[in-house]
Parts: C-alpha cells; sequence; structure tokens
C-alpha cells in the first residue's frame, strides 16, 4: 500500500538549472544558516555523459541560489561528489573521476567554499581496479566516514579519516559484496545505516539497507523496494532521531521519490510517496535544517534525458491543510518559541464561534486536542505530556470555516 503523505511549503526552487545536465546534489547547511550544494554538470548522452563538479549557495534557506562556480573542469569525467565539512574549517568534496584512466576517487579542498585547489586521487589501499560513487559523512566530532564501490558489481566498502578527508585508511572494510551508491549514515545512537541498489541481472535494481555498530560487521540487508526498479538510496535521520531511506522508485512511466521508515534497526514501515510529478525526480537528498525541518534536493529530468536541473523543497509531512485559509479574520501567535514547559496560544478573532485546536507532530499523528466551548479568541496554554519527545509541532487552529497552522519547536 502506497501513502501519499508530501505537503509542500511553497513550490519547488530551481538550485541550477538551464539546458545543462544539473544532477547528483551534496547539500549541507552552514552555521551561520546559509547552504551549499555540490553538483555534478554533465554532457547531453550523445556526448557520454561527461560531467564536471560544482557549487552553489544560499543565504535564504534556498529561495534564490548563486550562479553555479566550478570546483572541477577538464577533459576528464568528474562526478558524483560528497560535500562535508572538514572539522579543523573549510569544505571538501570527494568524487568520483577517471583522470588517471580507471575510475577513482578524488578530492578538492577550499578553506572558504569559493576557492578550490584538486588534491588528487584519494589512497584506499588498492593496488588497481576501478572505485567510486563516494558518500562522505561525519562519525561524531573528529572522524568522517567514506562510502565507496568498486566496479562494476563488486561491492561495497568504506575507509575512515581522522584529518577532515586529508588521507584515509586502507583497510578496505566490506559493507556488501555487490551494492551499489553504497551510503552510510551515522544515527545519533553510534549506529550505522547503510542503503544501496543491487542489480541482480539485466534490468533488476532494488534498494536494500543494513545497519552496524562497529563498521566492522553489517547486518543480513534487507530488500526495501520488490518491483526491479528502486534506485539511488540515501539513509537519514530526522529531528527526531527516527531514521529513513530516501530513494527513487519507477511507478507510472516517471520515477518519484520515496522513503520509508526504519523504527528499529531491521525493520521497515510503510513505503511512502515523498515527491512525484510529471518529470523523472531521481538521485533525492534529503538534509536535515538547523530549525528541524527537512529540505529535499533531487535531480528533475525531461527532454529524453537531455535535461535535468537540481531542484530543491522544504517538505512538511504533517499533510495538515492549509497555513492560512484565504480571507481569514483570525491571526495565531505561539511563544515562547522555542519553549520548555508551555507553550501560549494566542488567538484574536472577531468571530464570535467556537473552536479548536489541534497539535500534531511532523508525521501527522494527533498528540492533543483542545475545544473552546465559546469564542476560540483568547490564550490558550499546551503542556506537552511527559513522554512527549523534543522536536517540531503544529499547532493548527480552527474557527467557522477558517483554518490557521503554525509550527512550535518543543525541547523538554
Amino acid at each position: 500500500m502506497l501513502f501519499l503523505i508530501l505537503a509542500l511549503v511553497g513550490s519547488p526552487v530551481v538550485v541550477s538549472g538551464g539546458p545543462e545536465i544539473d544532477y547528483m546534489p551534496s547539500p549541507l547547511q552552514n552555521s551561520d544558516g546559509s547552504i551549499m550544494v555540490a553538483f555534478e554538470r554533465m554532457t547531453p548522452p550523445g556526448q557520454g555523459f561527461i560531467g564536471d563538479i560544482f557549487v552553489t549557495s544560499s543565504t535564504d534557506t534556498g529561495s534564490t541560489w548563486s550562479t553555479p562556480a566550478v570546483v572541477v573542469e577538464g577533459p576528464a569525467n568528474q562526478r558524483h561528489p560528497a560535500l562535508v565539512h572538514v572539522l579543523s574549517g573549510g569544505y571538501r568534496i570527494v568524487y568520483l573521476s577517471d583522470e588517471t584512466g580507471g575510475y577513482g576517487i578524488f578530492s578538492a579542498f577550499s578553506p572558504d567554499g569559493a576557492v578550490w585547489t584538486e588534491e588528487g586521487q584519494v589512497d584506499l589501499g588498492w593496488a588497481a581496479g576501478s572505485f567510486g560513487n563516494p558518500t562522505v559523512t561525519a562519525e561524531g566530532d573528529t572522524v568522517l566516514v567514506l562510502s565507496y564501490d568498486k566496479f562494476f558489481g563488486q561491492g561495497g566498502y568504506l575507509a575512515r579519516s581522522t584529518d577532515g578527508g586529508t588521507s584515509w585508511d586502507t583497510d578496505m572494510r566490506l559493507i556488501n559484496i555487490k551494492g551499489r551508491l553504497n551510503r552510510i549514515l551515522r544515527h545519533p545512537d553510534g549506529t550505522y545505516l547503510c542503503g544501496w541498489q543491487e542489480t541482480g541481472g539485466g534490468s533488476v535494481v532494488n534498494i536494500f539497507a543494513s545497519h552496524s555498530s562497529d563498521l566492522e560487521t553489517w547486518a543480513p540487508s534487507d530488500s526495501l523496494t520488490t518491483n526491479n526498479n528502486g534506485h539511488d538510496a540515501m539513509p537519514f535521520v530526522d529531528e527526531n532521531q527516527v531514521a529513513w531511506i530516501y530513494y527513487a522508485k519507477y511507478e507510472g512511466m516517471v520515477y518519484r521519490i520515496m522513503r520509508r521508515e526504519i523504527p528499529s534497526w531491521g525493520s521497515y514501515g510503510e513505503e511512502l510517496l515523498v515527491y512525484g510529478d510529471s518529470h523523472h525526480a531521481t538521485q533525492p537528498h534529503p538534509l536535515l535544517l538547523e530549525d528541524g525541518r527537512t529540505a529535499l534536493f533531487w535531480g528533475s529530468w525531461w527532454n529524453d534525458y537531455n535535461e535535468s536541473d537540481v531542484m530543491m523543497e522544504i517538505l512538511d509531512f504533517t499533510g495538515i491543510e492549509g497555513d492560512v485559509s484565504e480571507g481569514s479574520p483570525m491571526s495565531v501567535s505561539l511563544y515562547p518559541s522555542p519553549f520548555t514547559g508551555a507553550l501560549t496560544v494566542e488567538i484574536c478573532s472577531p468571530e464570535s464561534t467556537s473552536g479548536s485546536i489541534a497539535v500534531y507532530d511532523l508525521s501527522g499523528r494527533q498528540v492533543e486536542s483542545m475545544s473552546t466551548d465559546s469564542r476560540v479568541e483568547g490564550v490558550h496554554l499546551w503542556e506537552p505530556g511527559d513522554n512527549l519527545p523534543a522536536g517540531s509541532y503544529i499547532i493548527q487552529v480552527r474557527s467557522g470555516e477558517y483554518t490557521i497552522t503554525e509550527r512550535c519547536l518543543y525541547i523538554p
């Protein structure tokens, strides 16, 4: 069964568009709230899908984006960027390139996100072979973890760095024996989640996941799709520390973005539709923003794979209708936010009607309901129960035909 859960906060924003093929976004958010995205820009399929690496940034939470600036370009095929903060300062992009013949993993460094220096091929301990599709995640405050593939279909591997990605260990730790586009995420509880796609022969491609407590031993893998057309797995942990796997799935003649919850390791929730329209949507990369919201980045394809734009949207998974009903005479103020003990809900309304106040978590589950017998106008208090976790919540006020929803942040 497929559930539609997405409600867009606005219209999708073009992060980088035009006649080029812009694809494979890798975003991060800086301490000042700005967002930076690395992506690949490729030639059309008739010219071999040859790519270079670019970056763009936004200072208004994704509403507008800077003109893309090149990081790595040239006759080689530079693809699959993974953008990370360097723990001692600056940025590093790890990417795939055939600069030295067979495909290998390379890196580039920037102290400010503007001027980039190519650092050459990363030594991962292999004597020969082709490798690529890197993804990098932080392990605590001091270590980075790099996951990558051994081409073609020879498994997923990982390496660790204790110096911000300047060098990596050469232990060649095996994650799985057939996976491609292996992406690892460290959960706040200290364990690891890996998602990947696996080809069983021909065009049979499905999404798999596994978990590990130490990066050495991985649990038996679980298949998350069975229609032989799942791609681009990306693990994610939301503001409530719930783990998810995002992926692209081909349904109804178009790729759409799905996700499945992992409430506990080895168990998986229903497949949920996150985004889909008349164009192919692939390579989903969710980013947890500092305010607790989820920003989704993806590649949107059309024109027979001759064009692609990098897109972004801030998601609201509640499915709760409407921010403000058109023509509403009401106004709603929430304070303080963030709050610890009680939230004040102040409602101004000239309507002499009763109403209701409901509280939802970001999955759309109602956690509180308050009815007002007389006019809804006035000051109301919401005191969360002892077992309610920290996180963002949606306050929905109804009065007559009008509805207003507002968001608050609870920190017990």
